[in-house]
Parts: C-alpha cells; structure tokens; sequence
C-alpha cells in the first residue's frame, strides 16, 4: 500500500455532524476536552475555495472520562457570521481570504471584505478569564461555548488607560499563538497595526491578555520598513523575541478586494530577530541579523542559556527558505494532485537559533537543522512545563516521511539532547498536530493525543500514543472522516 493512499481526503468536503455519541475507552489516563479544529467544507454553491486556510471552520470536540473509560464525541460546523452569512446567500460570502474562490465572487462582495464578519477562526482556541476563546492571525477573537460550541460573537478589548492607542493607528493583524510568559499562566497576545492612511508602517504591540476584554501594555516596537507577519513568537521571562521575516503585508489593496497572499510582499533582506524588552524586564532592545531568508510558521520553544560570555538565546521553531503562505502546501488543487504536491511545497523544518548576546562574538547568530533531513517538519509540540526554559524533547508532524512522497505522514518525538528520533508512521493513515498531557516527573513522560484519516477506509479515529516509546495505546473509530486539522487544545475539568 502506498505511503499517501488517500491523502487527497484531508481536502475533500467533510459535511457530516455528530451530535454527542460515546464509546467505550478503556485504559484512559485523564479526564477533559480535548478541541481540535479543522477545515469540513471547501466549496458552497459553485464556489471553491483555492486555499485550505479560507474552508469553512469545523469543530472536533472529545471529552474524555477516565473513571468510566468513556469518549463522547461532537462534530460540528462553526456558526460564524462568515458561514451563516454564506448559507444564506447559498454561496461563498464577503470576508478577506487568502486566495481568491474559482470562479471569483463578485467585485461587489469582495469590496466588502474589511467589513464582512472576518470570524472564521479555526486556527486555535484559548481559555482566558474562564471565556473559550477562537483565534485566526487576525485582530478579532470569538467566543464561544465549550459545552455546546455555540459562538457567542466576537470579542471587544475594552479601552482602558492600561493599553494606551495609538492615534492614526488601525489594528490589521494578530497573532493565533497566544504563549504565557515563563512562570506565569498569563498568555501573552500580539497585535499589529498599521499608520492610516498611507498604511506604510506599522507598530507590534505585546500586551498581557488578563481577562476576555482586558490587555495591559508590555511593550511597543514601531517598525518603519514593512508591516510584519508573525503567526507565532517567542516569550521570555523578560522580553519577546520577535522573527522578523523578509516579506511586508500591504493592507491597501485590501480595501479593493485583494486576498491575502495578494498582499503580500518579499523584501530582499535577511530575517531579522528582535529581542523586546517587556514592562519591567530591564533589558534593552537588541536586534540580530538570522544570517539568511527564513520564513517561519510555528515556534517550539524559546530560553537563556549560558552567562557572562557565553550568554546566548535560543531560538527553535519551524522554518522554510521560501514563503509557505505562497506554498503548494495551503494550495488546495496542489494538495489534492499527488504529482503537484511532490514536486512542490515549502520543506517546512525544525531549526535551532543560537544568538550570541555577550562577549566578543555577540551579535553571531548560528543554526542548525532539528528535524530529520529531506523531511517536511511542522506543527511542533513541548512539554508545557519546560517552556521558556531548556528542554530536550519536542514532537511534530512530518511530510515526506518516507524521503519521497509529500503525503507519507508521520510524527517524530526529537530528543535534541541525546540524538535520538522515535517515529510514530502507518501506510495511508494522516495525522493530526500532537496534543501532549504530562502523566509524570520527567520531561515527555505522558500521552499524546491525536485524530488519524485513514486514507483507505475514509474514516478518522481517536489516537494516544505513549509520548516516548510512540506505541499506541488506545484507538475509537470515528463516525466520520476529519479532514485537515489545526491546532488543538486540552481543557481540564474546569478549564
């Protein structure tokens, strides 16, 4: 059996629901809601999207009862105005995608992109001051229910003195990866803006996101040259470090209908990694030049290592040569051609950035490979409790994972420390990203959660994993088939 049989089936149309049915699950190590999002629908009405990003939204929800050995499952599509607004009009609606549908829609309905809901934010979901909370890289953020996954509308920051605007400013970008600073169980969020009306520089705002409408300030870095994009960053205890990729967002042509790989430009410059002094952190603001191109998705894990001299930062994170947003990776009809999907993509990796901030050779920036080579690497997970500070072992999801065909799908768990790679793989089965939950003292000493597409049977099933060895040690079947998932998320009771 090849490799990627069936791998064309995480872009296919997914439109069944399940309403809450169980099934036993014996052998369970922990009690909560595990959350998984992904993409169920990619057409309405003789549209189709082009982009993987831009499918309507489906919720994946899995409450686990160790006590009774027991899963009870949901499947369901977000209720977003974007999809209740497109059902309506029996077709794909207003909202700023990333690419263009095929056949276009209308110029009067893509002139109403700034203003249509623009909620259609699978990407990843939080909990914060006890409101579950949906996020895309855009500055608006949903709320909803994680009992009956209703939405509840979109969130308002409250103004407050706590975080100061900016005249002339108008919030265009954010980021989906909110992290808690070191020691705190605080996330932090970022927000990017843009000086109107030229729209021709931009300032990054880090705030402390303490409750489901309130921020506080932590710092401001004004950017002249671009409007950067950051879907994920770096926290310290002191300060965030902040990828600064060679490309630039221009929100004008936004105004006119233009998607967002549209907007998108590339500069000819390196990447530049900024250290940002947080409120408090009484450091000073130092910027590194990355030594080359590197476009970055999603960051594994940031920390302080050595002093005096040899004080360095380390930097891990998932990285590519060339622009993955303008990939074949998020391209629909380049995902489901096997020739295509071959040929191309991003060779998304795990690298290690070591910046030297002390002694004679401060400033040097050196990398190094994590991830298996001639592999594709990304959406990567830590231990929780070891972020912000050195770990050792990360896990992530792998394409190309028998060297050759883009779909042949695995995960690796990566001990950076010692060397040593374990690989989770079987022909034809399509994994999720990881969710890790600790079971023990020692660092990956726990389960991993994951959702498998079974490219032969077309069904999807309910995966944990011994985080170490990699075996499995509890499968469900599903009743229905999960397509292209993003970032899931662990709810303890409670949480």
């Amino acid at each position: 059996m090849a490799a990627d049989a069936g791998y064309e089936l995480l872009l296919a149309n997914s439109l069944e629901t399940v309403r809450r049915e169980c099934f036993a699950a014996p052998g369970l190590t922990h009690s909560g809601v595990w959350l998984i999002p992904a993409v169920g629908r990619f057409d309405m009405g003789g549209r189709d999207f082009t982009c993987a990003l831009d499918a309507f939204g489906k919720w994946h929800k899995f409450e686990l009862d160790s006590d009774r050995g027991a899963i009870c499952f949901t499947a369901e599509f977000m209720q977003t105005g974007f999809f209740n607004e497109s059902t309506k009009a029996g077709t794909v609606g207003a909202g700023m995608l990333f690419s263009e549908t095929i056949p276009p829609r209308p110029l009067a309905v893509r002139l109403r992109a700034m203003t249509a809901p623009n909620d259609n934010a699978f990407v990843n979901t939080i909990s914060v001051g006890g409101q579950h909370v949906a996020l895309t890289d855009s500055p608006d953020r949903l709320a909803f229910s994680l009992s009956s996954l209703a939405v509840r509308g979109k969130l308002r920051f409250d103004s407050s003195a706590r975080y100061p605007r900016r005249a002339l400013y108008l919030e265009t970008l954010g980021s989906a990866h909110p992290v808690p600073r070191p020691g705190s169980q605080t996330p932090l969020g970022l927000s990017i803006a843009v000086r109107t009306p030229f729209m021709d520089q931009s300032e990054v705002s880090v705030y402390a996101w303490s409750g489901p409408t309130t921020r506080e300030l932590l710092a401001r870095l004004p950017v002249k040259d671009r409007v950067p994009y950051l879907h994920s960053f770096g926290v310290l205890r002191r300060a965030v470090l902040l990828p600064l990729q060679p490309l630039s967002v221009d929100m004008r042509p936004a105004l006119f209908g233009t998607p967002l790989q549209g907007l998108m430009r590339e500069l000819s410059v390196n990447t530049t990694f900024v250290v940002l002094p947080l409120a408090g952190g009484g450091t000073s603001l130092r910027t590194f030049n990355a030594g080359g191109r590197y476009f970055f998705t999603h960051v594994i894990n940031t920390y302080e290592e050595g002093e005096g001299d040899a004080a360095t930062l380390v930097f891990d994170a998932c990285v590519s040569h060339l622009n993955p947003f303008h990939s074949t990776a998020i391209a629909i009809a380049a995902q489901r051609n096997k020739t295509r999907r071959d040929a191309g993509g991003a060779m998304m990796h795990a690298r290690r950035f070591v910046i030297r901030i002390a002694g004679p050779r401060r400033g040097e920036v050196v990398s190094s490979l994590l991830s298996r080579a001639g592999r594709e690497a990304d959406f990567p997970q830590i231990d929780s409790r070891y972020r912000g500070r050195k770990h050792c072992i990360y896990w992530a999801v792998l394409w190309r994972a028998d060297g050759v065909a883009y779909g042949a799908m695995a995960i690796d768990r990566t001990d950076v420390c010692r060397g040593k790679v374990t690989t989770w793989m079987r022909p034809a089965s399509f994994p999720s990203e990881p969710t890790f939950l600790a079971s023990g003292e020692e660092e990956g000493q726990g389960a991993l959660l994951v959702t498998v597409l079974n490219g032969t049977s077309g069904r999807s099933s309910f995966l944990t994993l011994d985080a170490t060895t990699m075996q499995p040690t509890l499968e469900v079947p599903l009743p229905v088939r999960i397509p292209f998932t993003t970032h899931g998320q662990w709810y303890p009771p409670g949480g």
